[in-house]
């Protein structure tokens, strides 16, 4: 009788606990079915309950999050930066326009994860950023470190599998300076079977996106694979309402253009050695607007007025003439559309060119471990 009552008062805890699973129940028997259950996680882990990730070759016991190719594509990511800002703690401070503001990419694209811009680029594990990054500029001393690299100019959404995002502590591994965290993007590696892609999307002021992918393996024995890929992201200038006078303009130095081909190439030798040979290029030429124009005076005579004041000076409230200023002052309304002029007229821009090239041989692979020899060129303009 003992036991029954027993055996009850644990049915009933568990019947509480898991409200979804059925049970079944005989009073003449000592134990008890559950239907099955299956949990499911973003990454794997070893028996001592750290994450291994794809190139990390530490254990790793911090929060992983692993963005899949199959999350990419679903979700037609364009960028990494979009990708990854996804990932609750992550923030990106964007400029809004891919050639950013003043060409200081350091302030553009600047990563936190949670609050600490200690955060270190890696691809396949090879550090990408500038190991030594500070803000660059006269006050270098005081300047804060930054990723030093800015994402969205790396490679393309086409040339990634899948993106590693270490928070935190177990990122430490890597250097004092990637107390914050870790974003490794992984390469795509070719499959078994010939597969090709074409992606064309197209949207508002002259924006296009091209892109085309190919992989495969060759050989008796499937044990070359190949991957190769080229895109084109482009855009005109952007159009805008002014909120002043109500009229539409066109915001000068928003326009973009850029450019990507990627090629990798895997021989697999067996299950512990392989050699990779790899290749990526991607350039642009990135419009920055400085300023959006106030339409209201934007007109031959304020202009004049506007570059008077600024260049000659004005009147104070003693009829005393006071030396121009470029800065802000509301005595000199419309002011900004000098700054305007930069992308309105002369279309400002900044421009970027990537050469790498990677080879790496593979000798031993040993719990989630790679042991290597990698010998990179990475030049960045």
């Amino acid at each position: 009788m003992k036991r029954r009552y027993t055996a009850a008062a644990a049915m009933m805890m568990v019947m509480g606990l898991c409200a979804s699973a059925s049970a079944a129940f005989d009073e003449n028997l000592n134990s008890y079915t559950l239907d099955s259950m299956i949990v499911e996680a973003d990454a794997v882990k070893n028996k001592f309950g750290d994450t291994i990730t794809e190139q990390s070759y530490y254990r790793t016991g911090g929060d992983v999050k692993v963005i899949t190719r199959e999350e990419i594509e679903k979700r037609h990511y364009t960028d990494l930066t979009e990708a990854i800002k996804r990932i609750p703690g992550v923030t990106f401070q964007n400029p809004g326009y891919r050639g950013g503001e003043y060409g200081y990419q350091f302030y553009n694209n600047g990563v936190s994860i949670n609050g600490d811009t200690r955060v270190i680029i890696l691809v396949d594990g090879r550090r990408v950023d500038n190991a030594a990054s500070t803000r660059v500029g006269s006050g270098t001393k005081s300047g804060s470190k930054s990723t030093g690299v800015n994402l969205d100019q790396v490679t393309n959404m086409e040339n990634v599998d899948k993106i590693e995002v270490i928070k935190g502590p177990g990122a430490s591994v890597y250097g004092s300076d990637a107390t914050g965290g870790v974003i490794n993007i992984i390469t795509r590696k070719g499959g078994d079977q010939n597969v090709g892609s074409i992606d064309l999307s197209t949207g508002s002021w002259h924006k296009h996106k091209y892109a085309i992918s190919y992989s495969g393996s060759a050989g008796d024995d499937n044990s070359w694979h190949y991957f190769i890929s080229a895109n084109r992201d482009m855009s005109g200038d952007t159009g805008y309402k002014d909120g002043i006078v109500g009229s539409n303009g066109s915001l000068g130095g928003s326009k973009w253009k850029e450019d990507g081909v990627n090629f990798r190439v895997d021989k697999d030798f067996n299950d512990k050695q392989n050699l990779k040979v790899w290749y990526n290029f991607k350039e642009g030429k990135d419009g920055y607007p400085i300023a959006v124009p106030n339409m209201k005076y934007w007109n031959e005579k304020d202009w004049n007025d506007i570059i008077f004041k600024a260049a000659v000076g004005q009147l104070d409230e003693n009829n005393k003439l006071v030396g121009g200023t470029l800065t802000g002052d509301a005595r000199n309304p419309g002011y900004h559309n000098l700054y305007a002029l930069d992308g309105q007229v002369y279309g400002s821009f900044s421009k970027f060119k990537n050469n790498d090239w990677d080879v790496q041989y593979t000798f031993n692979k040993e719990n989630g471990m790679e042991s290597f020899i990698r010998v990179y060129d990475q030049n960045h303009r």
